[in-house]
């Protein structure tokens, strides 16, 4: 995706994000995250909806075909029990966490098709479970190694 294509990106994300509330900024050379604070999970996948499908019919490429867009949606349930005790170290964590969670959403929706949303939902004590924590690293890896696999194989082509 070229600098015109992620400009009339981030001019749609700009025009659907709520100005007051809603954070967005560019992560990574193609990525772009939007928090949205204070929405529940229908509300993030359906703004995530409209993001894709307002991109796929309104941002041509220079080939004329319509740009297409894998989102993940991740939604995190608060619990107060669980924010009571957080620390500076956990929210670090979590944030890393989160972001891992959401790629391997994003791995997810380009495995399967492209072009799509892919939800997910935890609540915050689910996100602070090491056995959870574990599980995402393990699946971290594995895209990890996957990734280098498809690699090797194209090189030897």
């Amino acid at each position: 995706m070229g600098d015109v294509m992620l400009k009339a990106v981030a001019k749609q994300i700009d025009n659907i994000s709520r100005k007051e509330q809603d954070h967005k900024f560019r992560w990574g050379g193609e990525e772009f995250v939007l928090l949205l604070e204070n929405t529940a999970k229908e509300g993030v996948e359906a703004l995530a909806e409209r993001l894709r499908s307002t991109i796929e019919n309104t941002i041509k490429r220079p080939d004329e075909t319509f740009q297409t867009l894998t989102l993940s949606a991740i939604t995190i349930i608060p619990d107060n029990n669980v924010e009571q005790k957080l620390t500076e170290q956990t929210i670090t964590q979590l944030q890393t966490l989160i972001f891992d969670i959401a790629n391997l959403a994003l791995f997810e929706g380009k495995e399967h098709g492209k072009n799509q949303v892919v939800p997910a939902s935890y609540s915050l004590s689910t996100l602070m479970d090491p056995l959870f924590q574990a599980d995402i690293e393990r699946k971290k890896e594995e895209h990890q190694i996957a990734a280098k696999l498809k690699a090797t194989a194209a090189e030897l082509k």
